[in-house]
């Protein structure tokens, strides 16, 4: 415990440090500079390209942030699970390096409260809940937007309004009739990963377009780690973690007059992949493999006119998971379970606008059928969801009022060969937001709310023949916030190329949640097989704080950005337990980030570093149990060059974990030492 605290102290140290470092060197030299505060979000041009420098959205009544693509660049996010480790608030669960599967946990709630959104369709697995964000690479975003309370978007679907959070990953293919466009990519790096992708954006004629997109991630996934089990600094080489897979995805879209268009794609992904396991005292290695086939279709419809917007949408899914086991412990010594997953939706959202844009009121409602059939369920569970929403966004002079009331109506059927039995559960859960932002001049805003969040246990949770429990309830959660931000441009942010100007935000954001029946997965022996279990009532309160600044000075631009994030979750089911009052499984009590980056003609050097606190692997909160923080520390050089007929090649070079610990985000999974990758990116536009 010492040692974390000591981790702590030297990390606030370093951001102290980073801050006054960084002020004096934007601060040297210049003149006096008008203090002036127009607008929230400054957004600085460096060499002709937009830099967002700020992360947070600061008009938003609740916690809301924006990871654009130039942002997961600076930070070697190569997939969208990496990117969200710097939102405060947020905790990454990554399980091992190269394959390892990523899901994210926000202010102590599972990833099942945290919807996963493609340009605002959900994806939805009623399977295993959530959505592995390793499997959603970097490479053809645009932009990630974390939203927590509810989602901003208008063509936010029903379904997204009911989970305690959303993230929206905004896609470059299919979504807009822009000019013709290519990309070419390619990662390499020195734990045998590699990504390949090509990207390619058409018009047809004035009205129509197409994208085309082709990825794979492949390689052995093996790297070198201490095995400091046995008391040794002996060497192992992870292994058991070989992983091939692509993804091809269609977007197409056709402009309908003025007012109308039509949206669709069509992705598939192929995975092939071995599963590195826990290691285990004189067993570290593992024999189990993992194979999907998925496909998804959607599409849809929005008409715009007299500040009516209608958007209607359609999808279709099918999820084909194989897993196999050679070396398990039963008569046929060995284990072959396969699972298909079927899902189709659809469903309207409409809003109407008034004389303030920003005011509207929204309704819309869909309805989502799952089947899943599998060789290893005694039941073959099907489920409807009818989900419905509707709410309003107002403006009130200096006060900004939102909210909801969901609706959701779900219907389980778990078939067997000789019965039926059936559950339906019905639920309203609201939503209220409020935001004031008191001076005229003084860019402060003081926002609040306050959601019910009603999650079902999922089909694995309840029906899986190892892992599942069928007398698992539903998880209930209250949420509220209670936070304050403030934002300070110092120049002129009208200018077009403001070469000279600073600008500074700062949101710190006070929360409590209370969550009856939480529904807690734990880990065993692979990645595959898990323990569920209810944590009957947890109470979870803290603080999240992220700061920016950010300036340009004489063609030098820069950024700092950091995060910090005090959590207490507790568990409070019963005080004859000897868990009552622990901290509940793998929730640090504190974490935090840094990103600073530092651009000159063209050039952009970037550092970034995450702790994450010492934490507990189990429900008691015993020194046996007790699992060390850590540090990742990550630096990195780009450049972009420009070449002719709108060509241009981004180059990216990152040393990953320069302190070369083979930390552990979940017990026994080790992730990868000291490593380099190199990135290129060629565009044509």
């Amino acid at each position: 415990m010492l040692s974390n605290k000591a981790h702590i102290i030297h990390f606030l140290k370093s951001t102290v440090t980073l801050v006054a470092v960084l002020f004096c060197f934007s601060t040297f030299g210049q003149d006096s500079i008008p203090e002036t505060s127009k607008t929230l979000k400054v957004v600085p041009i460096t060499q002709g390209k937009m830099w967002h420098t700020h992360v947070s959205d600061l008009r938003s009544s609740s916690p809301r942030y924006l990871i654009d693509r130039f942002r997961m660049e600076d930070i070697g996010a190569t997939d969208v699970g990496t990117a969200l480790n710097f939102v405060p608030g947020i905790q990454l669960k990554d399980y091992g390096g190269v394959g390892g599967i990523k899901t994210v946990s926000y202010r102590s709630l599972g990833a099942t409260h945290t919807a996963v959104m493609t340009n605002s369709n959900v994806l939805i697995n009623n399977q295993i809940g959530s959505i592995d964000l390793s499997s959603l690479q970097s490479f053809g975003l645009r932009e990630v937007v974390f939203s927590a309370g509810q989602p901003q978007e208008s063509f936010a679907l029903a379904s997204a309004y009911l989970p305690a959070s959303t993230i929206n990953i905004y896609t470059k293919v299919g979504v807009s009739d822009t000019a013709t466009s290519f990309e070419v990519y390619q990662k390499v790096s020195t734990i045998n990963d590699f990504e390949s992708g090509v990207l390619g954006h058409f018009k047809f004629g004035k009205k129509g377009f197409v994208g085309l997109q082709a990825f794979s991630n492949y390689g052995s996934g093996a790297y070198k780690y201490n095995y400091n089990l046995t008391g040794s600094d002996e060497k192992f080489k992870r292994q058991n973690a070989e992983l091939f897979n692509y993804n091809l995805t269609l977007g197409y879209g056709v402009r309908l007059g003025k007012h109308s268009r039509i949206l669709g794609n069509v992705d598939y992904f192929n995975n092939q992949q071995n599963l590195p396991g826990a290691v285990i005292l004189f067993n570290p290695t593992n024999d189990q493999s993992l194979a999907n086939k998925d496909w998804r279709a959607n599409i849809h419809y929005s008409r715009f006119k007299n500040n009516w917007l209608l958007h209607l949408h359609s999808f279709a899914a099918q999820n084909q998971t194989q897993y196999d086991d050679p070396t398990f412990l039963n008569a046929a010594g060995f284990l072959s379970s396969n699972y298909k997953m079927q899902t189709a939706g659809g469903g309207f959202m409409l809003n109407k606008r008034f004389k303030y844009y920003s005011n509207r009121l929204f309704f819309g409602s869909d309805v989502i059928s799952s089947n899943l059939r599998s060789n290893e369920f005694n039941n073959s569970p099907d489920r409807i969801n009818l989900n419905s929403v509707a709410g309003f966004s107002v403006w009130i002079k200096k006060v900004r009022v939102e909210g909801n009331l969901s609706h959701q109506l779900i219907h389980d059927n778990a078939r067997s060969a000789d019965s039926i039995s059936s559950n339906i559960f019905s639920r309203l859960a609201p939503y209220l937001a409020v935001s004031v932002l008191p001076f005229k001049k003084v860019k402060v805003r003081f926002r609040a709310f306050y959601k019910n969040a009603f999650r079902m246990p999922t089909f694995n949770d309840l029906y899986y023949n190892f892992i599942g429990n069928t007398n698992l309830k539903p998880e209930n959660a209250h949420l509220s916030n209670l936070g304050i931000s403030y934002a300070k441009n110092f120049g002129d942010p009208m200018v077009i190329r403001p070469y000279d100007q600073k600008s500074f935000e700062i949101n710190v954001d006070g929360f409590y949640n209370y969550v009856f029946n939480k529904i807690v997965a734990i880990p065993t022996k692979d990645l595959f097989n898990w323990s569920m279990q209810n944590i009957g009532e947890t109470e979870i309160y803290g603080l999240d704080a992220s700061a920016t600044f950010s300036f340009t000075k004489n063609g030098w631009s820069g950024s700092f950005t950091t995060n910090h994030t005090i959590n207490k979750s507790i568990d409070k089911t019963d005080p004859n337990l000897a868990s009552f009052g622990d901290q509940i499984p793998y929730t640090p009590f504190y974490s935090g980030s840094i990103t600073a980056i530092v651009g000159y003609q063209g050039y952009r050097f970037n550092v970034n570093a995450f702790y994450n606190g010492g934490r507990y692997t189990l429900n008691e909160n015993i020194p046996s149990n007790y699992l060390d923080g850590f540090v990742d520390l990550n630096v990195g050089l780009q450049k972009r060059f420009e070449l002719k007929n709108y060509m241009g090649l981004n180059v990216n070079v990152k040393a990953m974990n320069i302190l070369n610990k083979n930390y552990e985000v979940i017990r026994s999974f080790p992730m990868p030492g000291r490593y380099c990758q190199l990135t290129l990116n060629f565009i044509y536009k």
